[in-house]
């Protein structure tokens, strides 16, 4: 992992994200790029607008060398970039990590401005269907120093390409965190143990000797089931292509309820 991104509106939640992302870049070797989206409404005079969005650009640019210089203090040899840009925040991400740059968007799930709403209802999705980099949500009270294992919630069917896993891997190994497969299914699955020992095949091939446990959970409610799994210690995954789950995981309501049920950072991967 070499590069990770980091969108800040300089709210405690995203400064606790931040700091997230500076343990990780620590651990990895990485560098970090601090971005800061500002946006005004497009209205007034086209003079009054460019005034006003200099002043935005210069007082972001001095938050963000403060910001830096300040946990320069705890990680002085984590390399961190600056990044302004006139351009709302979701679609400040979206750009920066169109050209695959990044190996990983660490993000607050709350803040105290137009960052608040990025992971919920459908800004949600908008951004998971278009950022195809792995993305980290962090909860603001989240603390990863007291993580020790990672929950992959999924289907035995869902993982089809490597990619994720193989990150899921290295995230995992160079942290070294725990993996426990999660996988909820219904009462009536009469098919769920020839699907497992396929996917048991599989996921021998990808993880080789690293050590990881397959849970199955009779349940024909799989959001409750996953909320119930999740520990205080742990940190829960989730891949795109679980899509109704990953939705309703994301929904307001549900997002509410994790919240309260755990601060476990979610760690969204793609397939």
């Amino acid at each position: 992992m070499q590069k990770i991104l980091v969108p800040t509106d300089f709210s405690d939640c995203a400064e606790n994200a931040l700091d997230y992302a500076l343990f990780l870049a620590k651990k990895m070797g990485a560098d970090i790029t601090l971005l800061s989206a500002y946006h005004i409404p497009s209205s007034g005079a086209a003079t009054i607008v460019v005034n006003i969005q200099e002043d935005m650009r210069k007082e972001t640019e001095e938050e963000l060398a403060a910001l830096i210089k300040k946990k320069k203090n705890d990680f002085p040899n984590v390399k961190i970039t600056p990044e302004t840009d006139f351009n709302v925040p979701v679609n400040s991400i979206l750009r920066h990590t169109q050209n695959s740059e990044y190996d990983l968007v660490v993000i607050g799930t709350t803040g105290a401005t137009g960052m608040k709403d990025i992971f919920l209802g459908s800004t949600t999705s908008n951004i998971v269907d278009k950022v195809k980099t792995p993305i980290l949500a962090v909860p603001h009270n989240s603390d990863f120093k007291s993580i020790d294992s990672i929950l992959m919630a999924c289907s035995l069917e869902s993982i089809k390409t490597v990619d994720s896993m193989n990150f899921l891997k290295l995230f995992a190994t160079t942290l070294n965190l725990k993996v426990k497969f999660f996988n909820v299914f219904k009462e009536e699955d009469e098919e769920m143990e020839e699907r497992l020992a396929k996917k048991k095949e599989s996921l021998k091939i990808i993880f080789d000797s690293f050590k990881y446990e397959i849970e199955l959970i009779k349940s024909n409610d799989i959001e409750n089931a996953v909320l119930d799994a999740v520990g205080q210690n742990q940190l829960l995954s989730v891949v795109t292509r679980e899509r109704k789950f990953f939705d309703k995981m994301f929904h307001p309501s549900m997002s509410k309820k994790l919240g309260k049920h755990s601060k476990s950072p979610i760690l969204i991967l793609h397939e």
